[in-house]
């Protein structure tokens, strides 16, 4: 290849760590439709999934780089429901006691972001964070942990958390 392509500085740095080359970053961007949705779509959307007044939402699949389950922990010791999107991957199971929605269409994305209190993502590791770029588009507010490429996607904009892993950290950030 005469050039390798990363989409974050956290991938190119791990591209020359583990290739020996170097990588040129070219951000992602959200998709066109990532826009606030308006009052009566957030209606529409919180009637199809059957959402709760106020919730954290996290997009993406149940696998253990997420760490569903500390987010999950977290929602459950500040008494806010957790509703996830996406698939079981490799046998992982969604943590009890959050709202599953399974895969969404990404035309009621914006409207979902739209009725969430807060969209949370716990990753340990991301390359990029799409679903993290996305929420901000949309309008909503984003807690994130401060862990791989997230920083470099949310900037100054969204909130953090240092350690990943503490739910304490995450409860009292909720």
């Amino acid at each position: 290849a005469d050039v390798i392509v990363a989409v974050s500085a956290f991938t190119a740095e791990r591209i020359g760590a583990l290739v020996g080359r170097p990588s040129l970053v070219v951000h992602s961007a959200p998709a066109p439709e990532m826009t606030p949705a308006g009052e009566e779509e957030v209606a529409r959307v919180r009637v199809r999934y059957d959402l709760p007044g106020r919730f954290v939402l996290h997009v993406g699949n149940i696998e253990p780089r997420k760490d569903i389950a500390t987010l999950a922990a977290a929602c459950r010791a500040a008494a806010v429901p957790l509703v996830l999107t996406g698939h079981s991957l490799w046998g992982h199971q969604a943590p009890s006691g959050v709202k599953e929605v399974g895969h969404v269409p990404t035309s009621d994305l914006p409207a979902l972001y739209g009725a969430a209190t807060l969209v949370g993502y716990a990753s340990r590791y991301e390359g990029f964070g799409l679903p993290v770029l996305e929420a901000m588009a949309c309008g909503a507010p984003v807690l994130a942990s401060r862990a791989a490429a997230l920083p470099e996607v949310g900037g100054d904009v969204i909130a953090y958390v240092d350690e990943p892993r503490d739910v304490r950290a995450w409860q009292n950030a909720l």
